[in-house]
């Protein structure tokens, strides 16, 4: 047991470290956020209500992208927990402060759900979101490549996939 925690203080020392450095070395852009604003218009298109720890979720997240300092969160819960809205929220400011926001997820199953809720998310919000996968083949994968690096996807979903070196964001 003394073993399994003194590598997992070692991993977070390593970790509190790293992020020490982020902040003193890294500048963010930060984006400009009115709370009445575009936090109001996306909580109002829900289909449902948010729970208290999303909304806290929300807002601290809303004040990382309000920093000129790098966001360094985990956003962690149960299966069902609304991790999933929490994170869109996040690509639906960056999106609407003109920048391109990547949600990568562990399966092609779990991408496909994601791409399918976000489109139905954002239907009206004049977001294009693309989907890339391992699976994406052919002219199919070369569109979504080039709309990824042209800039013209404000939102990408998929898997690993989005992390080949041909692709540039």
């Amino acid at each position: 047991f003394s073993l399994i925690f003194e590598e997992f203080f070692l991993i977070q020392l390593n970790l509190a470290v790293l992020r020490e450095e982020n902040n003193k070395n890294l500048n963010s852009i930060p984006l400009e956020i009115k709370k009445d604003g575009l936090v109001m218009k996306f909580i109002k298109s829900l289909p449902f209500n948010l729970t208290s720890a999303q909304q806290r979720a929300i807002n601290e997240i809303l004040n990382d992208l309000n920093s000129q300092k790098p966001m360094q969160r985990l956003l962690q819960g149960d299966v069902g927990s609304g991790k999933t809205v929490v994170s869109f929220f996040g690509a639906y400011l960056a999106a609407k402060n003109g920048h391109q926001a990547v949600i990568i997820a562990p399966t092609e199953i779990l991408a496909n759900q994601h791409f399918e809720t976000a489109s139905k998310l954002f239907n009206g919000l004049n977001f294009n979101i693309t989907l890339l996968t391992g699976s994406t083949k052919g002219i199919e994968r070369q569109i979504a490549i080039a709309d990824i690096m042209s800039g013209k996807s404000n939102i990408v979903i998929g898997t690993h996939a989005l992390l080949s070196e041909n692709i540039e964001f």
